[in-house]
């Protein structure tokens, strides 16, 4: 090693401190290009830097990278109310009480539950959520309403208040 003093006396255009991977990658990059460079290192160029992870991902180097996507008014369908053919996915559509088969653009990236739909349906379409392995078009369809279900709440407790008064 070598004592500090003597590199004072020099002018560098650049000190790159740190010799580990992208201190090292640095120098020579710079140094190929013709640029005065200083590398100042505590220990060994690249000492433990490499066997330790530091969350820098390298060029060459294997790695995952989750990108976050957000999406604003989408429409998501559940992926057990699709069907796939010939790698198209389509989703059974109810027009006029029958079951109607419609071919569905998707993201191809997905969350292993659900797919975020970029064309095909529109707002207020209703789709078979559930057994769409064994319809076929055309097939009668007696759709659900999600308002049958709350309105059906308030009346069974009032049956329950009217038990507890007798």
């Amino acid at each position: 090693m070598q004592e500090l003093s003597e590199y004072t006396k020099r002018h560098w255009d650049v000190v790159v401190i740190g010799g580990g991977a992208t201190g090292a990658g640095t120098l020579r990059d710079l140094a190929m290009r013709g640029v005065k460079a200083l590398l100042l290192e505590q220990r060994d160029l690249v000492h433990g830097t490499s066997s330790r992870f530091h969350g820098l991902l390298h060029s060459g180097a294997p790695g995952n990278l989750i990108l976050p996507i957000s999406y604003t008014d989408c429409i998501v369908v559940p992926q057990v109310a699709t069907f796939e053919l010939q790698d198209k996915v389509y989703v059974y559509k109810i027009v006029d009480g029958k079951a109607s088969s419609v071919m569905i653009d998707v993201e191809k990236i997905n969350n292993g539950r659900e797919y975020i739909v970029k064309s095909g349906l529109v707002p207020g379409d209703v789709i078979v959520a559930e057994g769409v392995g064994l319809l076929r078009e055309g097939t009668p369809i007696v759709a659900k309403t999600q308002g049958a279900a709350p309105q059906a709440a308030p009346a069974a407790a009032a049956q329950t208040e009217t038990e507890k008064e007798e």
